[in-house]
C-alpha cells in the first residue's frame, strides 16, 4: 500500500498536475457557470419539464455550493433567473467558453491515461454533462408523481423530497466524475473501478467543502470573505482543492487498471546510436519492433544520467554535433519520443535537451510510423 501511494505520489509529480489543477480551476471560473445556464437552457426546450427548471436550480445550487458561500448561491440563483431571455448569440458565446473548459479538462486526463487527445470525446462528455438537469428534472417529477399518490408515499414511510435533497448533491457528484473517469480517456475503462473511484473522489470533495466551509466559521479573520467581492479567493481554493481530487481520482483509477506511468527512460546516447544504425540496416521493420528486438530495458539510462556521466557529450550541441557527423540527425528526432514512451513535462530529466520534441504525440507515431 505503502508502494502504491509512493508511485501516485511521484506520478502526480512527474506530470505537474498541481499546475494543470489551477489552470483548470482558473478556467472553470468562465466555464462552469456557463455550462449550468446551458444544461438548463436544454431544460426549458422541453414543455413537460421545464415548469420544474426553478425547483432544478434550487436544488443544485443548495446541494453543490458550500454553505459558507452563501452570497454566491444567491447572486447565481439571480443570474440564473434569466436565462428564459438569452438570445441565440449569448447561447454561442456559452458554449464556446464551456468547449475551451472540457478541452483542458480532457487533455489533462489523457496525458495521465498517456493517450492521445480526441476532440470527439470533448463534445461526448460536453453533451452529456448538459443532460444532468434534465434527469434532475425526471428525478423532480417522479417525486412530485410520488406525492400524488397517496398508497406510494404511505409504502416510502418519509418523504420522498427529503431523501432527494439530501441524495441530490452527492449523485449528482458521483455521476458526474462517472462520466469523466470512464468516457473522457481514449482507452477502455472498467466501469466498476470507475464507479468505485468517483464515489471515493466525492466523498473526498465533500469532506474538503464542509472542512473548509468549518474553517471559515471558525477563523473570525476569514469572515470578511463572505463578502460578494471577497470570496473569490475562496472560491479560487475551493474549486482548485477540488481540481486537485478530480486530476489524483484519474491517475489512482489509472494505476489500478494498468498500473504505474511508464517511466521516463531513453537509450543511453552510445544504445541509440546502435539502435539507429540497426534501424538504418534493416529499413523494413518499424521503430517499435527494432527496440523490442534489439534493446535490452536492462541497460536504459535517464537522459539527466547520460548527461552527468559525460559519456559521449556533455551538453545538447555536443550531442547534436555528434548525431550530425554520423548522419542521424533526423532518424534521432524521429525516434527520440518513440523511445521515451509517453510525453515530456518540464519537471522530468532532459527535458530542455528534448524540448522540441515535448509535444509529440508517441501514441500516434508508434501506431503508424515507420523509418524507411
Amino acid at each position: 500500500m505503502l508502494k502504491f501511494v509512493i508511485h501516485i505520489f511521484n506520478d502526480f509529480n512527474r506530470l505537474g498536475l498541481q499546475r494543470t489543477a489551477a489552470q483548470l480551476a482558473f478556467s472553470s471560473l468562465f466555464a462552469l457557470v456557463p455550462l449550468f445556464a446551458l444544461s438548463l437552457q436544454v431544460l426549458l426546450l422541453l414543455p413537460v419539464l421545464s415548469q420544474y427548471t426553478d425547483q432544478v436550480v434550487t436544488l443544485i445550487i443548495e446541494r453543490i455550493i458550500p454553505e459558507g458561500l452563501a452570497t454566491w448561491r444567491f447572486k447565481i440563483v439571480e443570474w440564473l433567473s434569466g436565462l428564459r431571455q438569452i438570445s441565440v448569440l449569448g447561447i454561442v458565446i456559452f458554449a464556446v467558453s464551456t468547449l475551451f473548459f472540457m478541452s483542458g479538462l480532457v487533455n489533462a486526463i489523457n496525458q495521465i491515461w498517456e493517450v492521445p487527445f480526441s476532440a470527439v470525446r470533448v463534445f461526448r462528455v460536453w453533451l452529456s454533462l448538459l443532460m444532468v438537469p434534465l434527469g434532475l428534472a425526471v428525478i423532480v417529477f417522479l417525486e412530485t408523481f410520488s406525492q400524488s399518490v397517496q398508497w406510494l408515499n404511505q409504502l416510502s414511510g418519509i418523504q420522498v423530497s427529503h431523501n432527494l435533497k439530501f441524495w441530490a448533491g452527492p449523485l449528482i457528484g458521483i455521476l458526474s466524475l462517472w462520466l469523466i473517469y470512464s468516457r473522457i480517456p481514449a482507452v477502455k475503462v472498467d466501469n466498476r473501478k470507475s464507479l468505485v473511484v468517483a464515489v471515493i473522489t466525492m466523498l473526498a470533495m465533500s469532506a474538503l467543502s464542509q472542512s473548509l466551509m468549518q474553517l471559515v466559521r471558525l477563523m473570525p479573520s476569514l469572515e470578511l470573505m463572505t463578502g460578494i467581492l471577497s470570496t473569490l479567493p475562496l472560491i479560487m481554493l475551493w474549486i482548485y482543492w477540488l481540481a486537485i481530487f478530480l486530476l489524483l481520482g484519474a491517475l489512482v483509477l489509472r494505476h489500478w487498471q494498468i498500473g504505474q506511468l511508464t517511466p521516463l527512460n531513453v537509450l543511453s546516447f552510445d544504445q541509440l546510436i546502435d539502435l539507429l544504425c540497426f534501424l538504418r540496416r534493416h529499413r523494413e521493420m518499424s521503430l517499435n519492433d527494432a527496440i523490442a528486438l534489439d534493446i535490452n530495458p536492462k541497460n536504459w539510462e535517464t537522459i539527466s544520467e547520460f548527461l552527468v556521466s559525460n559519456r559521449l557529450a556533455t551538453n545538447s550541441e555536443q550531442q547534436n554535433m555528434v548525431l550530425q557527423t554520423e548522419g542521424l540527425q533526423q532518424p534521432f528526432s524521429v525516434c527520440l519520443p518513440l523511445i521515451c514512451h509517453r510525453y515530456l513535462k518540464e519537471s522530468d530529466p532532459g527535458y530542455l535537451v528534448l524540448q522540441p520534441l515535448s509535444q509529440t504525440s508517441i501514441e500516434q507515431l508508434l501506431g503508424s510510423l515507420d523509418v524507411n
